[in-house]
């Protein structure tokens, strides 16, 4: 139970409400989650927030009576911030789906209720991210490499909103179900490491190879900044091969360059003596 006795202020829910077909859930999930978190009712959606359990039974009569009183007290509360829970879960959602919140009074089963309902919107909205996933065009110059970027970093934050927005299900599931569930959604960051470099144009292949062979983990963070700043780079300069030796790592190290990356200027032939 809380420490503190004050009641939460309500408020509105300002932001999208959960669509009547589900579509948005995972991102309503997560927002919702958030919102309510910061006004101190979330834990009773979760059902971390249990209704205290009376008090045992004393010797002394009078401290027995002591402890009901405040037992009593933090029931009330506990009742009292249920019905805000209620309440809040209501305003942020389409009126015709409190049907399905009819007689239920503990926030936690209609949250239950509402992820069960919309589970299966979350599996076809997993293929469809899967599906803009693997099917990425690879990139050609830098406004596609910019796009390619873009495209997944926000099917990135998608898929991961899809794996948090699942709550426990009853106890009556085991625990290892449970688990299971809350991953089914997860994809691991080697694959938009993956999925990245293979997306990369062709002259991005050294860069690709230095991050493959390297002993360091593979972070899609640290991949999309080590890019931007090669682009950077590449708009600053028009030297093509320049470019590709920067990102190879044989340039800017001290190592001279070797006599087979010598190209002469068009025009001039080095077997007559032009150099």
């Amino acid at each position: 139970m809380s420490s503190s006795n004050s009641l939460p202020k309500t408020e509105k829910y300002l932001h999208e409400k959960l669509t009547l077909d589900g579509s948005n859930y995972s991102q309503w999930a997560t927002s919702f989650k958030m919102w309510a978190g910061g006004i101190g009712l979330w834990s009773y959606i979760s059902g971390d927030e249990i209704q205290p359990s009376p008090p045992a039974l004393l010797s002394d009569p009078y401290q027995n009576i002591i402890c009901k009183e405040k037992h009593d007290e933090h029931v009330k509360i506990y009742k009292q911030r249920q019905l805000l829970a209620l309440s809040a879960l209501s305003t942020a959602m389409d009126a015709q789906d409190l049907v399905y919140l009819c007689d239920i009074d503990d926030t936690h089963v209609a949250w239950i209720v509402l992820e069960k309902k919309y589970l299966p919107q979350k599996a076809i909205q997993f293929d469809q991210y899967l599906d803009r996933l693997f099917t990425l065009p690879k990139a050609h110059d830098s406004m596609t490499i910019a796009e390619t970027l873009q495209t997944l970093i926000v099917l990135k934050a998608d898929l991961a909103a899809l794996s948090v927005a699942s709550m426990p299900i009853p106890a009556t599931t085991s625990t290892t179900s449970t688990t299971a569930m809350k991953e089914e959604y997860k994809i691991p960051d080697a694959i938009f490491v993956h999925i990245l470099l293979q997306a990369l144009p062709d002259y991005y292949d050294p860069l690709c190879q230095t991050l493959v062979n390297s002993d360091a983990p593979l972070d899609f963070n640290n991949i999309v900044n080590q890019l931007k700043t090669q682009e950077l780079h590449r708009a600053g300069t028009n030297n093509m091969p320049e470019h590709i030796a920067m990102l190879s790592g044989h340039r800017g190290n001290g190592t001279p360059p070797k006599a087979s990356d010598h190209v002469p200027p068009k025009g001039f032939d080095e077997s007559k003596g032009d150099r």
